[in-house]
């Protein structure tokens, strides 16, 4: 990630590998390590054959569900980035913000966290996640207070921890709603 002759931390894919290998990866593996075998994803080899067999819908289900971390550690990076533009121009490290602009880079930001929630919500009416994960709705309003903040000022010092607060507050209520569901289903 961050070695090599073109790191990928200095080109604009930065936010998309850290979001997607963190926040969907690594939770899809434990999912994976944790379930019966086959039950998820199969792959055999038979006689030069290669057989990779997924269970489509419940891969999407888990996508989704790592929706908050993947938009929450890709707002980090995004906001750390946004922060060092001025830095990374002038040590020639092409970002994502760099190439899209501070404007627009700030409307992703916001973005990826409605998408999170949009998300959740999908989830909860597919009756994937339990009905307490509504209580993630709650954390919207301290959420976009931080955006809010961040749209006014992007500074390392004082403004980049709020991406870090949004990312722990959102998934850390998703989380317990999902063991609050599991708790009261048993």
């Amino acid at each position: 990630y961050s070695f090599g002759p073109v790191p990928i931390s200095r080109t604009p894919f930065g936010e998309v590998f850290s979001g997607l290998f963190m926040g969907f990866l690594i939770p899809f593996i434990a999912v994976l390590i944790h379930i019966p075998e086959n039950e998820l994803l199969s792959i055999g080899i038979a006689n030069w054959q290669l057989t990779v067999q997924a269970d489509l819908l419940e891969i999407i289900w888990l996508f989704l569900v790592s929706c908050p971390a993947i938009a929450g550690i890709a707002n980090i990076m995004l906001a750390n980035n946004i922060c060092d533009m001025p830095d990374d121009l002038e040590n020639n490290r092409y970002t994502l913000p760099i190439y899209i602009g501070r404007q627009y880079a700030l409307i992703l930001f916001q973005s990826l966290y409605l998408i999170a929630y949009l998300a959740v919500a999908v989830l909860i009416v597919a009756r994937v996640l339990p009905f307490f994960s509504l209580l993630v709705f709650a954390t919207l309003i301290p959420v976009f207070r931080h955006i809010k903040i961040f749209k006014q000022s992007q500074s390392k010092e004082k403004t980049f921890v709020l991406s870090v607060q949004n990312f722990v507050l959102m998934n850390l209520v998703l989380v317990l709603t999902i063991g609050l569901g599991l708790i009261f289903r048993i």
